[in-house]
């Protein structure tokens, strides 16, 4: 599209979402049932309005942040197609590249935010290629899908051949399936880490599975604290058998570490591989434990069809009045994207604490961009996910018994980024809408200290 095709289109874009944003200002001024009139209802399926691409491209201050998600409301790790090495400053998808190096599970919130204890899964054929210019394929979007509950794409090995991957996922957990060609040496690596940070990954071949760990924190020079035992844990198992596997480096500066490792599979009449992935902060068999609780069976179908009614139930929660069929594929866009922070950071009853270090009794939240969130969204959340906001705000609190003060922007420790102490307007709004699941006296002492006490390192 030309420069003046482009603008064109930015206008118009801009104009549709004025329209959508006063459509859905009007329904918000109505509190929980969103609509007055009886006779408007959500959609069945509101799943099929939310476009994963809104927000992953390229624009006038460049591209959005946004990623194409497979994840669970507020789910600890999300997964999607990488098209370039994440950063801060850089997320792993972006709409006009054309090649992916990876599926990965993420915690990256933001563009401006790194991220931390990630993993990374590549389907290969013929031989192992672990870094990403090796390994990268080639991709239309004519070949993409792009759900909140599925994502799928055709990997261009060469002219005629083809992998097909396919992810749907749970709160702490991926499942991805693999379609390879028949007659060639069909791969699946898995990526640990990656130079300069010391990972960890070894092949179990009775179990079947890959474990190991990332102790990648992106966030580690913008706070003040080291966090040593700080890593994310996975287990990835299959389902399929292998028949050969190994582990890799990235280098002489590995000292022996592996980094990665993979499995091979024999795929004679064109095979589908099965991968189910458990992720954790707290051990690798807290990780495997997620994947019992979520994963248990081996029916990609019916984890994905669970995870499209989590979403359907969260969104039917807002009904539009009298929005066009692209307003309502914004606003629903729109709350698909405020339903996936602030992210889960507990499994099972238990937490690591990236304020103290340690692993905790109890529930818990991360990545709030509490200076960008703080006026809209965070009171959205308490109208369409109130069953949240008592753990949110608890989280908050545990972060100021456990560090010292509450965050401005836990990912998913101090960042110290920004200006202000924005967490006490979300307890303030908390308790002057009654919420009473935390205590009311610590949360005194919590933004008291915050409005009297800078941060070390601020």
């Amino acid at each position: 599209m030309h420069e003046h095709g482009l603008k064109r289109e930015r206008t118009r874009n801009a104009n549709m979402m004025g329209k959508a944003c006063l459509a859905l200002v009007s329904l918000l001024a109505f509190p929980l049932g969103l609509a007055t009139n009886a006779a408007v209802q959500a959609p069945a399926d509101p799943i099929r309005l939310v476009n994963g691409f809104i927000g992953s491209g390229s624009g006038p201050i460049g591209y959005g942040g946004t990623m194409p998600f497979v994840t669970p409301p507020f789910g600890m790790t999300d997964w999607t197609a990488q098209t370039r090495q994440n950063k801060v400053s850089v997320t792993s998808y972006k709409y006009e590249d054309s090649s992916i190096s990876g599926f990965i599970g993420t915690h990256q919130p933001a563009i401006w935010m790194g991220d931390f204890g990630y993993v990374t899964l590549m389907p290969e054929l013929d031989s192992l290629k672990t870094t990403p210019e090796e390994r990268k394929l080639s991709f239309t979007h004519a070949d993409e899908t792009a759900r909140p509950d599925y994502y799928s794409v055709s990997l261009h090995a060469d002219d005629a051949r083809r992998i097909h991957t396919e992810m749907t996922a749970a709160i702490h957990c991926g499942y991805l399936r693999f379609t390879f060609p028949a007659g060639h040496a069909a791969i699946v690596m898995v990526e640990a880490s990656r130079p300069g940070v010391p990972g960890f990954a070894q092949v179990d071949a009775a179990k079947g599975e890959i474990v190991g760990y990332n102790p990648d924190r992106m966030d580690s020079g913008l706070g003040p604290l080291k966090l040593a035992n700080f890593k994310g844990y996975f287990v990835v198992q299959f389902r399929q058998r292998f028949h050969q596997s190994g582990t890799y480096g990235l280098g002489p500066e590995d000292s022996g570490k592996a980094r990665g490792a993979y499995v091979q599979f024999d795929t004679p009449q064109g095979e589908v591989v099965e991968a189910r992935v458990g992720t954790s902060f707290i051990s690798i068999e807290q990780a495997r434990a997620n994947l019992q609780a979520e994963i248990p069976n081996w029916d990609f179908e019916k984890i994905r069809r669970a995870l499209r009614e989590t979403w359907n139930e969260k969104l039917r929660r807002v009904s539009l009045e009298g929005a066009s069929d692209e307003q309502r594929r914004i606003i629903y866009t729109g709350i698909y994207h405020a339903l996936l922070y602030p992210r889960v950071f507990s499994e099972q009853g238990r937490y690591y604490s990236a304020f103290d270090d340690t692993v905790h009794k109890g529930e818990s939240y991360t990545a709030y961009s509490i200076w960008d969130t703080f006026r809209a969204e965070n009171s959205l959340l308490t109208l369409i996910a109130p069953e949240r906001i008592d753990g949110m705000v608890q989280a908050l609190l545990q972060n100021y018994q456990e560090g010292g003060w509450m965050p401005k922007w836990p990912n998913p420790s101090y960042t110290n980024i920004m200006i202000g102490t924005h967490a006490d307007s979300l307890v303030a709004e908390a308790i002057r809408k009654g919420f009473h699941g935390f205590s009311y006296p610590l949360a005194w002492d919590a933004v008291y200290k915050d409005a009297m006490t800078p941060p070390d390192g601020d």
